[in-house]
């Protein structure tokens, strides 16, 4: 049994995640509590460049979508690597005008994100909204939670297939807007 959205069978199964529609739906979530300013920590190649992989796609097209150029120093190639996701949000969240939110190819990245900015007294979700992708357990053990879409997981009957720790978004005040619960 393969896990993969494009493969086509061949003597095995597939099984179909729709990654497209769960990230896409994190950068429409986001565009709407009024966050224009999205990172991305994105899959790597083997050149170490960020992967034009669905994730990234999904997340361009969204932001297009709503008339957000995409800015290409908010995409990082590091969602593989914890430490070097850390180092990265770390960096973005030094930059003059930092994100308002990240969204992570992969919820480990994403817990990483999170510890990055309450080490530098960056409230989540107060000040930096995060979504992570995937689902896994992880992401309900850290404070604040995270919010994260994918696929449930497949012992988890009880975890959403589309958002897991997700309300409804807070409407915009002064400073960024964030996700009620979780990151």
């Amino acid at each position: 049994m393969v896990f993969d959205d494009d493969i086509e069978p061949g003597g095995f199964d597939v099984v179909r995640q729709d990654r497209a529609s769960a990230c896409r739906a994190a950068v429409e979530r986001l565009i709407a509590a009024g966050h224009r300013r999205v990172a991305f920590l994105a899959h790597a190649d083997e050149h170490g460049g960020a992967l034009a992989d669905v994730k990234v796609r999904s997340y361009t097209d969204g932001l297009v979508a709503h008339g957000i150029a995409v800015d290409p120093e908010l995409v990082r190639p590091v969602a593989d690597s914890r430490s070097d996701a850390y180092a990265a949000v770390r960096d973005l969240l030094r930059r003059p005008e930092p994100p308002t939110a990240l969204l992570s190819a992969t919820d480990r990245a994403a817990v990483d994100g999170i510890w990055a900015a309450r080490d530098l007294g960056v409230a989540v979700p107060d000040q930096l909204a995060v979504i992570g992708i995937g689902n896994i357990p992880e992401g309900l053990m850290i404070s604040p939670a995270l919010t994260t879409v994918g696929a449930a997981a497949l012992a988890s009957p009880a975890r959403s297939p589309a958002y897991s720790n997700a309300s409804t978004p807070r409407p915009s005040s002064p400073g960024p807007s964030s996700p009620s619960r979780g990151s």
